[in-house]
């Protein structure tokens, strides 16, 4: 009990440092106004091969037990469930395989609402599917202690087989180890759907949310910046978006995804405990995917 004290004072002066990092960062990702039309990182180069624009379906694979991503020389540790904890103070060690299978459906729920393709989410290990979107979910902490909880590349037009997505998990326990199970799942999916949202074209709305209710930006998916409370609650894909730009389409070819209609999604508010204060969390460090 005295361990989790001093780690759980530890990840206070860490939330800290990650409420003023998030203030002074720019970029894809943050807490800052987006150009009209979202925000446009920076193009890179990339040796990913194009996709084939006749896929009907697109594979997802949950990674938890870590692995190499090119953001860092050495493997990403896998999410130690031990380090995540229920309100009664019991620790999710046990309840691993039951958390895996619920975030997969979440995730598989939220992704249902895109056209046209459809979207298999398996879990897996991603040097079994080197040319599909794997999630990599880590109990690592971003590379220079930014407040990101989630990265990936921007895709427009869904052109590329492959693609790899980072749940920051020690980035995401600093804001708060103790969760319900079901606030665990929503704010592990909407983190991962978030990114994979990324993969296929979607980019930050923050410039046209006008006429959105508080309600429908708590539940909107593709926000740079969320409250925790808002993660903790169910969210999904709400605002339309032009994914592959015609210009593109006629240049590339790949997918422009749409939005399925469906009724309006019913939010259960999160009642937050005293001790945990809501804060913002910046959602994503993102790059362009070349093409």
């Amino acid at each position: 009990m005295l361990a989790r004290a001093q780690n759980r004072h530890l990840r206070r002066w860490s939330q800290v440092a990650t409420i003023v990092a998030a203030a002074l960062v720019s970029g894809c990702g943050v807490n800052l106004p987006a150009p009209a039309g979202g925000s446009v990182p920076t193009e890179q180069p990339t040796e990913n091969p194009v996709r084939n624009p006749e896929v009907i379906a697109k594979t997802v694979v949950l990674d938890w037990s870590g692995g190499f991503a090119d953001v860092s020389d050495e493997p990403l540790l896998g999410l130690d469930f031990s380090e995540l904890y229920l309100p009664s103070g019991d620790s999710l060690e046990e309840m691993g395989p039951m958390l895996q299978e619920s975030v997969r459906h979440r995730v598989a729920e939220i992704l249902g609402a895109l056209v046209p393709t459809g979207f298999e989410v398996l879990i897996g290990e991603a040097d079994d599917y080197p040319d599909d979107t794997v999630v990599l979910f880590t109990s690592d902490t971003v590379p220079g202690d930014g407040p990101q909880v989630g990265q990936t590349k921007l895709d427009r037009c869904d052109l590329h087989a492959s693609a790899t997505v980072i749940v920051w998990g020690g980035t995401l326990l600093n804001l708060g180890d103790e969760h319900t199970f079901e606030q665990w799942v929503n704010v592990l999916a909407n983190i991962a759907a978030h990114e994979i949202g990324h993969t296929v074209g979607f980019f930050h709305p923050d410039a046209v949310l006008t006429d959105l209710s508080q309600h429908e930006k708590d539940a909107a998916l593709m926000l740079a910046v969320h409250t925790l409370s808002a993660l903790l609650g169910p969210q999904e894909f709400l605002i339309p978006q032009e994914t592959c730009p015609e210009e593109m389409e006629r240049v590339y070819g790949g997918v422009a995804y749409e939005l399925v209609e469906s009724p309006a999604i019913k939010r259960t508010p999160v009642t937050y405990r005293a001790n945990l204060p809501d804060d913002e969390v910046v959602m994503c460090n993102c790059s362009h995917q070349g093409h």
